[in-house]
């Protein structure tokens, strides 16, 4: 069993906090949230392990997003952030802060970017870690057992799988690939067997975890 995505989200709000688990509890084994009100709270819920993604809200009080940001780093932690903003723009942000960040979510569309920003933002932290001298990742250790019992996957199957973890659909694998959509499906559902999960979310997860995407 590999450990979930742990996410932590920095705010004020109980109804962004609940706004937030509701829309991952359609994949509830696969991605973790905990909700803090501060920096060392969210250092003492972690329970050690440090967290794939940090959702900062940012209509936060004082100290700022930047303060924020800052305490993340002096912890230790070398999380990638995404902050939470009314709109999708960044303009009200410093630009210092905005080259810092993984990204803006436009809080009114939630539902639709939420779980694949996760996802893409997850990876780019654990490819992260993974690349950086004498940095450790908790819990992202590889079972080997597990992965020699999988059938390999094909070349193409794995150019399916990179997309899929960016969340893209069928249609849009089919024209960045330049094959139909029948055959994407073919090959999602030959992905889906080979990995042992049932949904894209799944499969994009064990893909981070297991090292099967660049």
């Amino acid at each position: 069993m590999h450990l979930p995505i742990q996410v932590i989200v920095l705010t004020h709000s109980t109804t962004l906090g609940s706004t937030i688990r509701t829309i991952v509890a359609t994949e509830p084994p696969l991605i973790r949230v905990c909700a803090a009100l501060t920096v060392d709270h969210a250092h003492t819920i972690s329970q050690g392990r440090v967290p794939d993604v940090v959702l900062l809200d940012g209509q936060l009080p004082p100290p700022s997003v930047g303060a924020t940001m800052a305490a993340l780093q002096s912890c230790g932690w070398q999380t990638r952030c995404l902050v939470l903003l009314p709109g999708a723009e960044a303009s009200c942000l410093p630009n210092h802060m905005v080259q810092e960040l993984a990204g803006v979510i436009n809080r009114t569309e939630l539902a639709e970017t939420l779980l694949p920003i996760i996802l893409s933002t997850a990876h780019r932290t654990w490819r992260h870690h993974q690349t950086t001298p004498g940095s450790s990742r908790d819990g992202m250790i590889t079972h080997t057992a597990h992965v020699s019992r999988q059938p390999p996957l094909t070349d193409r199957e794995r150019q399916v799988l990179q997309l899929m973890v960016t969340a893209r659909t069928n249609a849009e694998i089919a024209t960045l690939l330049c094959i139909s959509e029948k055959t994407v499906a073919k090959h999602v559902a030959g992905i889906f067997g080979k990995l042992g999960v049932a949904s894209r979310v799944a499969a994009a997860v064990h893909a981070v975890r297991q090292q099967l995407v660049d």
